[in-house]
């Protein structure tokens, strides 16, 4: 079946192909016009040693620098008591921690940017917001359980220092891929269900073109039948 065929089929079985065609065009209309807004909210920190010489006691410091200790906290942030202390104080638990993106052609970017991002996308600005506040306020608890499990001693501990401040900000989330998607599905399904149903329609006045030619057949040859054994009458 070519192209201009099945044309011809959905013009034919219209009454099948455009009310599946409006469903999809309205089910695509309110998927598109129905997705909420949602608020982004992240804060940056920095690791900061402290001032004194005693800086020189932190082993992990001369590891690797700042550096080293912002990444081994993103790691230690997936730690599920995090996430519930966050939660327990009214934020959610799908805020995201990653090292702030920089410029990784440096070989020492990240010795000179030690920072961490904390991102939070919910449904409100407020909790967009408070879940990155407290979030971020875990940085200090996070880097002091990791020196505490090196031996740091306390006065030669790095601290977190809140560079941003995680206003939020409105977006929408994408919503032309799933939109476009179900339109074209919904097209496709049109067409086929109009292309099914001539498909049957034509097979059906087939079998009953057939039959009916069966029947006819039947007649005749009774009939001839018939006028062959009939007596001659003088």
């Amino acid at each position: 079946m070519d192209f201009l065929e099945v044309i011809q089929a959905c013009r034919r079985r219209w009454y099948v192909v455009v009310p599946l065609f409006l469903i999809t065009a309205v089910t695509s209309v309110v998927l598109y016009v129905s997705v909420k807004p949602v608020y982004y909210s992240n804060a940056v920190l920095t690791i900061v040693p402290p001032s004194t010489p005693s800086a020189v006691n932190n082993g992990l410091l001369q590891i690797g620098g700042s550096g080293v200790l912002a990444n081994m906290a993103v790691i230690a942030f997936q730690d599920p008591s995090v996430k519930s202390a966050v939660r327990a104080d009214g934020g959610n638990d799908d805020f995201v921690v990653r090292m702030f993106p920089i410029d990784f052609t440096n070989a020492n970017a990240a010795n000179q940017l030690p920072l961490i991002m904390i991102e939070a996308t919910e449904p409100s600005p407020e909790l967009a917001k408070k879940t990155a506040q407290l979030a971020a306020a875990q940085t200090d608890r996070v880097l002091r359980d990791l020196q505490q499990q090196a031996a740091v001693p306390s006065e030669a501990m790095v601290k977190a220092l809140l560079i941003t401040s995680p206003e939020p900000l409105r977006g929408l989330p994408s919503r032309k891929k799933s939109t476009v998607t179900i339109f074209i599905v919904g097209l496709c399904l049109s067409v086929l269900a109009g292309v099914g149903a001539d498909f049957f329609a034509a097979r059906r006045r087939l079998r009953r073109g057939e039959s009916q030619a069966t029947a006819t057949e039947g007649e005749s040859h009774g009939a001839g039948d018939r006028s062959e054994i009939e007596p001659q009458t003088t």
